[in-house]
């Protein structure tokens, strides 16, 4: 079980990646978050965007030791990515605002998403990225009403 939940928190290969694994993870899932919102709208991507929720913190939590949230855990990243490109539909600007705003706040941790990551635990290793990508959503969805 342990194996299955490394590969699903490592989104397969990408974790492993000796460069940018967090921002390797951020761009599948926004290419695979664009698929899905231009093949079947927005709510398909939500829907996505909480499975990818769901199966991260299972992941995190049956692999025992993301607690410490190793380099290689990225379902995170994505989870943040996804939650940041719903409110961007398909206009690529606002796509390109989503991924890059989302990484600068996943990098940088401002507050409160650092004080969400030094709880620690794999509700931590999920939260911080969960708040990076709620807030990076909420700017461009402004930046999209306002364009």
């Amino acid at each position: 079980m342990r194996r299955f939940a490394r590969r699903i928190s490592t989104l397969g290969p990408i974790g492993r990646s000796p460069i940018a694994p967090g921002t390797l993870g951020a761009a599948a899932a926004a290419v695979v978050g664009y698929a899905v919102s231009a093949q079947w709208g927005v709510a398909a991507c939500g829907a996505a965007t909480v499975v990818t929720i769901l199966a991260g913190q299972w992941a995190c939590t049956a692999r025992g030791d993301a607690a410490d949230d190793p380099g290689e855990v990225v379902i995170d990243e994505a989870a943040g990515q996804l939650i940041a490109l719903l409110g961007a539909g398909h206009r690529p600007g606002c796509i390109v605002l989503a991924f890059g705003l989302f990484r600068l706040l996943d990098i940088w941790k401002p507050w409160p998403i650092r004080q969400v990551e030094e709880k620690g635990g794999a509700w931590a290793v999920m939260g911080d990225d969960i708040l990076a990508g709620c807030m990076a959503g909420i700017v461009v969805l402004a930046v999209g009403f306002i364009g």
